[in-house]
């Protein structure tokens, strides 16, 4: 484990190093404004968009202890300029810091309106109930109905929604549970909410990107039903967000132009006294230093991460 003597010595050797570069503010923001943008903000400027995942937390914070350093900055939308960013992606990395007492951190900021930056929703597969005995638990909080199903020819669910519906549940032998809401907006993320509460019941869950049961069932032997949110559009979001109403984890799916991955910055940068301009100008360095050395790469394809 990485102790605050070691951190404090690397500090002051990256420090040093920055001074022996003698890059200019120009030539840091020449290179800069080609990547993109990375920036030191405190986490209490923030507002969230989803509520932290608390199965996820400990073990974050352990990686985050032992690291020394946060790996892959969340990332922060913009509302045009007319109010705090809204975290996107990294809501979890961004409570693990508070647990270990970090203000401040680095994220990849964006503007909500980048015609880059997608909206779509996660499904969760859930395993290992009884898929009737779902069904009841959901209904104890949320209104369910019957609904009938549309299938592709081979096999996909194809997701349809009555203004009141807030998702669906499609069990193995194709019945479909329409959950509903009688209130549009807030009627269907407390609906939702109460969803991904019940899905507890199940001994696993899973987020995936298909519906195509047969598939579903091959890598989920103990498939008991898999769960589909209506779409939501970046406008409802960033509604949701101003109003501080939160989706559960795991359930909006941003698609970032450009991510920014594997920087790592250290902790104790983070945390020390150092005026927020003077973090980020040890942060641009640090981003100038991996130009310099040929470090970065970027990626246009999708691509599939092994070991996250």
């Amino acid at each position: 484990m990485i102790n605050d003597k070691t951190a404090e010595k690397s500090l002051k050797q990256f420090a040093a190093a920055m001074r022996a570069s003698g890059l200019s503010p120009e030539r840091l923001r020449l290179h800069i404004g080609q990547l993109p943008a990375i920036k030191v903000v405190r986490i209490s400027s923030l507002r969230f968009h989803e509520r932290p995942d608390s199965r996820r937390l400990d073990g974050l914070k352990r990686r985050m202890s032992m690291d020394g350093c946060l790996r892959n900055p969340p990332v922060v939308a913009r509302d045009g300029g007319a109010g705090p960013p809204i975290v996107i992606d990294g809501v979890n990395r961004i409570a693990a810091l508070r647990t270990l007492d970090v203000p401040y951190v680095v994220v990849q900021e964006m503007d909500f309106a980048d015609n880059g930056l997608t909206l779509s929703t996660w499904h969760h597969v859930v395993e290992g109930c009884e898929p009737m005995d779902l069904i009841r638990e959901i209904a104890r909080s949320a209104e369910v109905a019957a609904g009938e199903p549309l299938f592709t020819p081979d096999g996909d669910y194809v997701p349809q929604f009555p203004e009141d519906g807030a998702c669906a549940v499609v069990l193995p032998d194709r019945r479909c549970y329409m959950v509903r809401s009688p209130r549009a907006l807030d009627g269907r993320l407390e609906a939702v909410g109460r969803v991904v509460g019940a899905l507890k019941a199940g001994t696993a869950t899973d987020r995936v990107s298909y519906t195509n049961m047969a598939d579903l069932a091959r890598n989920y032997p103990a498939l008991s039903a898999l769960v589909c949110y209506r779409a939501y559009s970046k406008a409802e979001v960033l509604e949701y967000a101003r109003r501080g109403m939160c989706f559960p984890s795991g359930v909006t799916r941003f698609s970032v132009p450009k991510r920014a991955l594997t920087l790592c910055v250290p902790l104790v940068l983070l945390r020390d006294r150092d005026s927020i301009e003077g973090k980020q100008a040890r942060v641009d360095i640090l981003v100038e230093t991996k130009i310099r050395r040929r470090k970065i790469r970027f990626y246009e394809e999708p691509t599939f991460h092994f070991d996250d």
